[in-house]
C-alpha cells in the first residue's frame, strides 16, 4: 500500500514535471484524485458528504 502510493507520488511528479505549462492537465489530474480518496472515505462513513 505505501509503496503504491509512493510510486503514484512518482508518476504525478514526473507527469507535473513535463507538463508543468498545461497548469488546467496538473488540476484536473489533482481534483480527479481527490474525488477518488473524497468517495473512498465517504464510503465508510467519515463525516464526508
Amino acid at each position: 500500500m505505501i509503496i503504491k502510493i509512493i510510486i503514484t507520488i512518482n508518476e504525478y511528479a514526473i507527469k507535473i514535471k513535463y507538463a508543468f505549462r498545461d497548469v488546467r492537465l496538473v488540476g484536473i489530474m489533482v481534483a480527479t484524485y481527490e474525488l477518488k480518496y473524497m468517495e473512498k472515505f465517504s464510503m465508510f462513513g467519515l463525516g464526508i458528504e
